[in-house]
């Protein structure tokens, strides 16, 4: 907050330096006297004159302040008098003021280095933002002063100090590093009016894209250092130098280090780290050029460095790896077809979805290179079909900005220009979405600012979105007081002083009493309620769900009684994840160091006791019932194993069988586990037989079976299930057969097994060198072609015309990966030319 003008500080003694003050007050009276726009003096005084006259007055006191006293109080003076009054509109940067702010920011130099972690000194980010803003930043000055901040936090990894103090510290050292960096990344700007908040609307960085040839000119040199130093265009090589180039390295080993780093660190440095690591990987250091340059400009980061260096290496070689397995594994780009059909847009979501949660940031890339193509210009074609995916590239908007790559998303949030359409509120949302996953809360708040102004109306989803972000990206207050906002916008817009607002209800609520739950600040959720209560906003299923969670966790009984009386009174009636997340916290109670009997008989027990209690409150207990109680533990992973197991074994009880859904969500789940969970899946498709067969046997989750004696009474299940069964074991199995077994039962049974399923089967074939059965598999299909409607082939779903699902089926990836390693037979071109032309006439 802004000091009141001159508070508190003491002005020097004026008589010292007689004739220096009277040459400044020479030259301000000059440039008073030729401001007016004519080149004339003024004549009668206007407010913009009054205003001039008293920055010059204020730099005279600056001058006055950097003379003859300390720079702290010349600095604080500066940025609470000068600066706002530089902002006032018509008040024009007398040139007197640059060398006045360099003197003095040379003395605050000197200061800073003296006593880094003095308390009334700026940061090194503010220090070298104001040498930005007059335009003097010199990069070599900037890496002596962040070198000595990375000196310190190298050392503080092994202080003896409070382990809260040196939190406090490391945190405070941490924050005012990645600041220095976006300071000397930023464009250069040459005045000291606030920066435009472009370039802080991500995450406060600026850097450029990689020139791939000029990165491998400079790996085949070995030139690390202007490599490094491509990263900040606006410098020449000399003005940044080896200093730079080292510090960057410094910088990213010191963030990778969990000891000397923090979550929100590497969280907010995630595009800063992700360039450094592209370039070491793609360019390479030598550990001996590495040491020498170190040895050369931070001796006393040498050891530190380098003894973490083989440990860095390691994890970006281990990540350079697993990037050229991911690639090996799909089909060339180059030999892909970029054409979209308009009917796969569910299946790019889901690779998209896949890509992000697997932070595989190439496969996003090479995703998006499909989308978009390899043109620079979009042909007519294309535009026609991204005008038909505005979802898809809302979703690339979303998961951009969830990576940390907001370069990107930019590029995504311009895709709509090229295609003659304008972004949505819905695309807004994805963008703010996508800054609340990262946590990004500069972004998140400029984009806000950015979106208000545009004028566009809003709605409930975005308000909620804005509030969730703010809250789970740590500012609760901004996140209590945008609620605040949006039911003060609503009554303005009730009394006609607004257009239009959007009246609260109790999503965005929900949201930000997910957020203070999620922090555990209790006294915040009792006053968050009270306030919802006086604006008529009423709590519904999810409101109580949440609020029930932790007072069954923490054995709050009397707590939750009064929640259900609470919720009887009010007529909100218990869901099955009312129920879930009471079988969950009861299920936690059972003492894991009893005996297996007694545990399972235990765990039988406390589902029996909360199932009836659902039948108590009439809550039905069917299949869907079920069905939603399991998707919702199958949410928490392993830790519900258990419980899902007491969950099957009393609908088993009941008379139930598990319907098709309920399979499938199980097979898939075992799939997912780390290692794959087959005996589980095994297990549960002999369940199945066994109850086709007419045998009641009960179902262990760990039994054991195969896929080859399920395969021979197969359930009466639907073809999700058995594709999913198909591409778990190809993706998941040691041995391929099991797989391809399955696909061959379904196939003379008649169950289809989609191409992208087939082309799993394919790639498992191909890694384990089995190429006479690949090329079997490659037959069988292009036979079946014959036999079989393409659009039941290619996936299902589509639109019924032949000839756009002919397309797809010889276009799919399946039949890329066959030609790729000479799998198919001589005269298949002929076969696909035959049918396209025959499904076109």
């Amino acid at each position: 907050m802004a000091m009141p003008r001159g508070a508190g500080l003491k002005r020097p003694p004026p008589q010292k330096h007689p004739d220096q003050l009277n040459a400044l007050f020479q030259q301000i009276v000059t440039e008073q006297q030729s401001f007016d726009r004519d080149g004339k003096p003024t004549g009668t005084p206007t407010s913009q004159n009054v205003d001039l006259a008293h920055v010059h007055d204020d730099i005279a006191k600056l001058y006055e302040m950097v003379e003859d006293g300390p720079p702290e109080a010349a600095y604080v003076y500066l940025k609470t008098v000068i600066y706002p009054a530089l902002q006032r509109p018509g008040v024009g940067i007398p040139p007197i003021f640059y060398k006045v702010v360099l003197d003095l920011m040379k003395k605050m130099v000197v200061a800073k280095k003296a006593d880094m972690l003095g308390p009334g000194l700026p940061t090194v980010a503010e220090i070298f933002q104001t040498y930005a803003d007059i335009g003097q930043l010199k990069p070599r000055e900037w890496a002596e002063l962040v070198g000595e901040l990375v000196q310190i936090l190298v050392n503080m990894g092994t202080s003896d100090s409070s382990t809260e103090g040196r939190r406090d510290i490391q945190a405070a050292l941490l924050t005012d590093l990645v600041e220095s960096w976006k300071v000397l990344s930023a464009p250069k700007f040459y005045n000291v009016t606030p920066s435009s908040q472009d370039g802080e609307i991500f995450d406060g960085f600026w850097f450029p894209s990689f020139n791939k040839y000029t990165l491998q000119k400079y790996a085949r040199t070995n030139n690390f250092i202007a490599a490094f130093n491509t990263v900040f265009p606006q410098y020449d090589q000399v003005q940044l130098g080896p200093p730079v180039a080292a510090l960057t390295v410094a910088t990213y080993v010191l963030l990778q280090d969990r000891v000397r780093s923090t979550e929100d660190a590497r969280r907010s440095t995630a595009r800063f780290t992700s360039n450094v690591a592209y370039l070491i990987t793609h360019v390479g250091i030598e550990n001996r050029m590495l040491e020498e340059i170190i040895s050369a400009t931070f001796p006393g980061l040498k050891d530190y460095i380098m003894g973490e260096w083989p440990q860095v290496k390691a994890r970006l070689e281990h990540h350079a790896r697993a990037e050229v397995r991911v690639r090996d594994r799909r089909p060339s780009p180059s030999l892909q077809t970029l054409r979209i059909s308009r009917r796969d847009g569910p299946a790019w979501a889901a690779r998209l979805n896949q890509a992000y949660l697997a932070r595989n940031v190439g496969e996003v890339d090479r995703i998006w290179t499909e989308l978009v193509g390899v043109k620079k210009d979009l042909d007519q074609g294309r535009i026609e079909l991204l005008q038909d995916k505005i979802d898809l590239i809302d979703n690339f908007v979303n998961v951009f900005m969830a990576l940390s790559q907001p370069e990107n998303a930019l590029k995504a949030w311009g895709l709509y220009k090229q295609i003659g359409l304008s972004p949505k509120l819905k695309t807004w949302n994805a963008m703010l979405d996508g800054c609340k996953k990262a946590r990004n809360l500069p972004a998140l708040r400029n984009i806000w600012a950015k979106l208000m102004s545009s004028g566009m109306e809003l709605d409930t989803r975005i308000w909620t979105t804005r509030i969730s972000g703010l809250i789970e990206s740590g500012d609760t207050e901004a996140g209590l007081r945008a609620l605040d906002e949006m039911v003060r916008l609503w009554k303005q817009a009730k009394e006609g002083k607004r257009p239009h607002a959007v009246q609260p209800t109790i999503e965005p609520v929900n949201a930000a009493l997910a957020g203070l739950i999620h922090q555990k600040m209790p006294l915040a959720v009792e006053k968050l309620l009270d306030w919802a209560r006086r604006q008529g906003i009423k709590p519904d299923i999810f409101s109580y769900n949440m609020l029930l969670r932790p007072m069954i966790r923490e054995g709050r009984n009397k707590d939750a009684r009064n929640l259900f009386e609470t919720m009887l009174k009010q007529g909100v009636r218990a869901d099955a994840a009312t129920f879930t997340v009471v079988l969950d916290a009861a299920l936690t109670k059972i003492d894991p160091s009893s005996s297996p009997e007694e545990f399972d008989a235990a765990q039988k027990e406390v589902v029996a006791q909360v199932l009836s209690q659902m039948e108590a409150v009439g809550l039905e207990t069917n299949l869907l019932t079920y069905g939603k109680m399991i998707y919702l533990l199958l949410q928490s992973g392993g830790r519900s194993r258990e419980a899902i197991k007491a969950v099957l074994a009393h609908l088993w009880e009941q008379g139930f069988e598990l319907s098709p859904h309920i399979y499938t969500m199980l097979v898939e789940h075992y799939f997912a586990q780390r290692p794959p969970d087959l005996a589980s899946v095994d297990a549960l498709l002999q369940r199945q037989q066994l109850q086709k067969a007419g045998t009641t046997t009960a179902i262990d989750g760990d039994g054991a079976g195969d896929a080859n004696a399920n395969a021979n009474n197969l359930p009466e299940m639907d073809r999700v299930f058995h594709d999913r069964v198909v591409k778990g074991y190809a993706r998941a199995a040691d041995d391929p057969g099991r797989a391809l077994d399955l696909f061959y039962r379904l196939s003379s049974r008649g169950y289809l097994v989609t191409l992208g399923t087939q082309l799993e089967v394919l790639l498992a074939l191909l890694r384990h060198g089995r190429w006479d059965d690949a090329r079997a598999l490659v037959d069988h299909t292009r036979k079946r072609f014959h036999l079989q409607s393409p659009n039941d082939l290619y996936g299902g779903g589509g639109d019924g015309n032949r000839s756009t699902a002919s397309n797809a089926f010889w276009k799919h990836g399946f039949w890329v990966v066959a030609e790729q390693n000479h799998l198919l037979e001589q005269g298949w071109e002929k076969d696909r030319e035959l049918s396209s032309a025959s499904s076109a006439t």
